[in-house]
């Protein structure tokens, strides 16, 4: 049984990464490569800017995690067609210090 439930939560994180390779794929590019915790280690190593931008970046996935719908950028309320992270990095970099 407990093999079962290995294989059904492999299966699952699998298909929620493909689900979100569609929507962010920034997103699914972190899942891929060892998650968030990895992530947070290796910024933590590198010292304070690192770990800065990490918390920039990090603060775009909250503010850009739209539902279904329209979607307007948080910082200047364009209305997009693409996911609200990547505009809000192609424009917004400079302004977030994270560029």
């Amino acid at each position: 049984m407990q093999e079962v439930k290995k294989v059904i939560g492999q299966l699952d994180r699998k298909k929620r990464i493909e689900l979100c390779d569609e929507k962010a794929p920034q997103i699914a590019e972190v899942a891929k490569n060892g998650g968030w915790l990895k992530l947070w280690d290796i910024a933590l190593d590198l010292g304070e800017w690192h770990t800065r931008r990490l918390q920039m970046v990090s603060r775009l996935f909250i503010i850009s995690s739209h539902g279904r719908g329209r979607k307007l950028c948080p910082l200047c309320e364009d209305d997009l067609d693409a996911p609200v992270f990547d505009h809000v990095l192609e424009w917004h970099m400079n302004r977030l210090s994270i560029g």
